[in-house]
């Protein structure tokens, strides 16, 4: 009978961590430079006779500019994240796993089946995504 071995993962989140805070700064300086066009289509759900929005405060126009790149990075990084979780699956935990499932088989002596194969890889890689997303969000969280 095949032996299971277990596998071991570094417990220092510090990678993901960094990972995370990266894929954030790039998803905001994409929002920074693109604030005033966040801005207007922010705007569009508003009236037309409304669209014009008035401040009252000197530093209200800088804050609103803050607020609109700060959360709109933090929503655009998320779905990065969710790539990014499916990318490191596919490269290392797919991959992996599928040379551990032919080397079970081939003690046992069972060919490989298409169906079992596209099961176990096409429910990995949404629980990648999801995971990816949800550590990503999680990272972010923290550090806002």
């Amino acid at each position: 009978m095949a032996e299971i071995r277990r596998v071991r993962h570094g417990g220092d989140p510090t990678l993901l961590v960094l990972g995370s805070m990266v894929v954030l700064g790039v998803a905001v300086v994409v929002c920074c430079a693109q604030n005033h066009q966040i801005y207007h289509w922010l705007t569009t759900a508003l009236p037309a006779h409304h669209r014009r929005l008035y401040v009252f405060s000197p530093g209200e126009t800088e804050g609103n500019a803050i607020r609109i790149t700060l959360f709109s990075g933090m929503l655009l990084a998320v779905p990065l994240l969710a790539v990014l979780g499916i990318v490191v699956s596919w490269a290392v935990v797919v991959r992996f796993s599928a040379r551990q499932l032919v080397t079970a088989e081939a003690v046992v002596d069972y060919p490989p089946r298409a169906r079992d194969y596209i099961d176990f890889a096409m429910g990995l890689l949404p629980a990648s995504c999801i995971g990816g997303a949800s550590l990503g969000a999680l990272a972010l969280r923290r550090a806002a």
